[in-house]
């Protein structure tokens, strides 16, 4: 069973955390737009989570950009809304 929880342990800002047999699987960071106002802010804290938790790869949810980025060596796939809750 999945466990989805609001992260607010790191020092970022980071949206969620989901929480898979007993260790957090997935780092999910959540905004309307990704621009270049606020992309330095959603990758910090989505990095800080993936670094914290041992991730490689986190996901940004917006409302109707798709993307992919590579940062750190830590992939950020940036999916629309309706396409991540398929």
């Amino acid at each position: 069973m999945k466990t989805i929880y609001l992260c607010d342990k790191i020092t970022g800002e980071c949206g969620f955390l989901v929480l898979d047999k007993g260790s957090i699987s997935q780092a999910i960071q959540v905004c309307l737009k990704l621009n270049a106002d606020n992309r330095d802010r959603e990758f910090s804290g989505l990095i800080d989570a993936l670094k914290t938790y041992k991730l490689t790869e986190g996901t940004i949810v917006t409302l109707s950009q798709a993307d992919k980025f590579v940062v750190d060596d830590f992939t950020i796939n940036v999916v629309p809304g309706f396409e991540f809750l398929k």
